[in-house]
């Protein structure tokens, strides 16, 4: 069983249990929306269609291994004058001379030999197919991969959605301390001011991520190909991924690149194509047979009806001698489309190991940041809490805890990014050797 069927099967089986999950819980893990988007997104349908083509041309028929046959036949009738004059001074004339004409033939013709282009072409049809379930796959990895960029998109908005709310919390408390204290005379209106100019702006932040998460989720529904209407929540957190195995990931990338085998399989076809255009300077081999009945019939003349009937079988011979080089000119060609290949394929080899490391620095730079701003997140929080507290108690000032709301803020928004960019790098990496 091939990749691609491999997927549809499992596919078929995921959705049968999933059909029923989804009206009893509203959260959608990973995998889940990954496996929505192989069943309906419409650029793995495209591609799996066009797979389907190359699937039927990979035919021996198509080829040109087996014989045409074709049935034709023919009916008709005229009405004419005829005069003839003969050397002699003789003369005939048919005033109205009707004839009526009948055929009928099966014909095969068959190619005995072409020099081995068919032989030729039936390898080439195989690799088309071959290339058809590399793009198919690296349409399913492609998607798996956006998929799954907009999915964490939507965990890390979420988690930005907390720390806001948490933001509000504090906001709130905070107003209705300074609302007293201003009441009681204890502190000034500005203070009572900006506590509440603080929670608007908090509160605005919010309706703003909100709105985000959801365009954001209208994206992701896109790319799944599902309907809007699908209402559903995510994970609450990014997981934290793990990219220790540096030297497996280098390994891998030359054996399973998607794009490396795509171009390798163009190259093969290359090969192919110049091969058969070598094969064009020797002789076609063809075979030809057929059953044919003519007959005809007129209402004058010496002969009144003709009627034949019988098989026929012949051989044909052809040879190239002079194309005015034509030949010459389409291998030149085919022999640079060759070489073409290779420079590509290089050329994408080394893109994908420059890929390949650029997430790989991207990760560990994001790894050994995100270990600082963990330790920065949770002091962030601690700073928050001891300034709301001492504000309770009259030992902070509104500046003071406006800057710890600042510094939550800033920490926070650094520690989801630092998450994201790691995962990105994460998914990056799988994709490129294609194992999302």
């Amino acid at each position: 069983m091939t990749n691609h069927k491999k997927i549809r099967y499992f596919i078929g089986i995921w959705m049968l249990t999933l059909s029923t999950a989804l009206q009893a819980q509203l959260v959608l893990l990973p995998d889940d929306v990954v496996a929505l988007a192989l069943q309906h997104n419409f650029d793995i349908q495209l591609s799996n269609n066009q797979l389907r083509i190359d699937s039927v041309n990979n035919s021996y028929e198509n080829a040109g291994f087996l014989p045409e046959i074709a049935l034709s036949g023919q009916t008709g009738s005229s009405l004419s004058q005829v005069r003839q004059e003969g050397t002699g001074g003789s003369s005939i004339n048919y005033e109205n001379l009707v004839n009526n004409q009948l055929s009928a033939a099966v014909a095969l013709n068959w190619t005995l030999f072409d020099g081995g282009k068919m032989f030729i072409r039936k390898k080439t049809l195989e690799a088309y197919q071959e290339l058809s379930e590399l793009e198919l796959q690296q349409q399913i990895i492609q998607t798996h991969f956006e998929v799954l960029q907009l999915y964490y998109s939507l965990v890390m908005m979420k988690e930005q959605l907390r720390s806001i709310d948490t933001l509000i919390s504090y906001n709130q408390t905070r107003l209705r301390i300074a609302e007293a204290s201003f009441k009681s005379g204890n502190s000034s209106k500005t203070e009572f001011i900006q506590a509440q100019i603080d929670l608007n702006i908090a509160k605005a932040s919010r309706i703003t991520q909100v709105q985000q998460r959801y365009e954001t989720k209208l994206l992701l529904l896109q790319k799944v190909g599902m309907s809007t209407d699908l209402d559903f929540e995510t994970i609450d957190s990014i997981v934290e991924p793990n990219l220790t195995d540096r030297a497996s990931y280098q390994a891998k990338l030359n054996a399973q690149n998607l794009n490396l085998l795509s171009i390798e399989k163009q190259r093969q076809i290359a090969g192919f194509q110049l091969n058969s255009i070598k094969r064009s300077y020797l002789p076609v081999l063809n075979l030809s047979a057929g059953y044919s009945l003519t007959a005809y019939n007129q209402s004058e003349g010496t002969i009144l009806s003709s009627r034949s009937i019988g098989p026929e079988i012949g051989l044909g011979f052809t040879m190239p001698i002079y194309s005015a080089g034509s030949l010459r000119r389409a291998s030149f060609a085919a022999q640079v489309n060759q070489q073409n290949e290779q420079i590509q394929y290089e050329k994408t080899r080394l893109d994908v190991q420059i890929q390949a490391e650029s997430a790989f620095q991207a990760f560990e730079s994001a790894r050994q940041a995100l270990e600082l701003e963990t330790i920065n997140f949770e002091l962030a929080i601690e700073y928050l809490k001891i300034s709301n507290l001492q504000l309770a108690q009259g030992q902070a000032t509104a500046l003071e805890v406006h800057q710890a709301q600042l510094e939550f803020i800033e920490s926070s928004a650094r520690y989801l990014n630092l998450k994201m960019e790691q995962k990105l790098a994460e998914l990056k990496l799988q994709a490129l050797i294609s194992n999302l």
